[in-house]
């Protein structure tokens, strides 16, 4: 009976050791992979930059049975990058974006015209700083951008990679 508890405390202890040296193959890549993301991601204020993160899960010991999960990306499910990220990855197609809403509210167009010096303000109104419509006013613009999913792309690349990683660890190498 001693040597059964005995050899089943090894074996755990030896699980636990092989579960904590994938963790922090995890804890490593998804450094990585944070780093990548954030060079990728389109910037405009930094706010998708700033939501980037990873979580290796479960947290402490890791019960028998239980799967090690690398999660990276946007952990906030409450994050407001949520509401556009999905634009950023799949794109849009071309459409008209006015300053205000039939409704009265602002777009936001207008303030990122303003971020990328598209606009200055002029005899009390926003008009085109150059271009075609140069000195015109600004009531809004045409846009449509091509999807970058940069997400999988970073999968993509570094999935063979990790996988070799925890291969190593598994084997003991």
């Amino acid at each position: 009976m001693n040597q059964e508890i005995n050899f089943k405390l090894a074996i755990n202890n030896l699980l636990q050791q092989k579960a904590d040296a994938i963790k922090a193959v995890y804890r490593q890549w998804g450094n990585n992979l944070v780093r990548a993301l954030k060079r990728a991601s389109p910037e405009d204020r930094g706010r998708l930059k700033k939501s980037i993160g990873y979580r290796v899960l479960p947290r402490g010991k890791v019960k028998p049975g239980e799967t090690i999960r690398l999660l990276v990306g946007i952990l906030d499910p409450k994050s407001p990058v949520l509401k556009y990220l999905r634009f950023i990855l799949k794109g849009t197609r071309p459409h008209f974006v006015p300053v205000k809403t039939r409704g009265g509210r602002y777009t936001g167009i207008l303030g990122w015209a303003q971020r990328h010096r598209l606009v200055v303000y002029k005899d009390g109104k926003w008009v085109w700083a150059s271009g075609a419509r140069q000195g015109k006013e600004f009531t809004g613009m045409y846009l449509g951008i091509k999807g970058d999913d940069f997400f999988q792309e970073a999968y993509n690349k570094y999935k063979g990679r990790i996988e070799k990683d925890i291969r190593k660890v598994l084997e003991g190498r």
